[in-house]
């Protein structure tokens, strides 16, 4: 019996150490996220935004997609960084949670940029990344807001 619990624990430990691709479904009707989608927003300061291979694959030059957060990070899967400058205007499209990940809640906020930016006419999917639970908050009633001290909620309508 012990060995059968070691060989499950081994099993298992090698299973974290490789990693696995993140797998997301859509929870924009979710009633915590549904009402923030179509507002529009504003970045009260400047935030990275790195290119990212989405499969990691060093022999893979292509950006699948644009992570957009509040603190640096490197690794084989970032191709490229830019900035979303302060005052920068965008809107949420869809809100998507990991499914496969094990030991926290994954957010990502799909985002469509209004004003001028570097990043406006790209084509990969735009995400505001909450890996670390730091771009949003859940108020008392249970619904998630973006974190007023990174982004302000605008007011008029947000049709790009």
């Amino acid at each position: 019996m012990k060995w059968l619990i070691l060989c499950g624990l081994m099993v298992f430990g090698l299973g974290l150490l490789t990693g696995c691709k993140a797998k997301y479904k859509d929870i924009s009707d979710d009633p915590e996220y549904r009402h923030l989608l179509n507002n529009k927003y504003e970045t009260l300061s400047k935030l990275n935004v790195y290119g990212v291979n989405a499969y990691g694959n060093p022999d893979n030059d292509s950006i699948d997609l644009y992570v957009v957060v509040n603190f640096g990070y490197d690794g084989h899967e970032v191709l490229s960084r830019i900035f979303l400058d302060k005052d920068t205007e965008f809107v949420i499209l869809r809100v998507k949670s990991c499914t496969n990940c094990l030991f926290q809640k994954l957010i990502k906020y799909e985002i469509a940029i209004l004003s001028k930016s570097p990043i406006r006419d790209i084509t990969q999917p735009i995400y505001l990344s909450d890996n670390q639970n730091n771009m949003a908050i859940e108020g008392s009633d249970g619904r998630v807001d973006l974190d007023p001290s990174m982004f302000s909620k605008l007011k008029g309508d947000a049709s790009l």
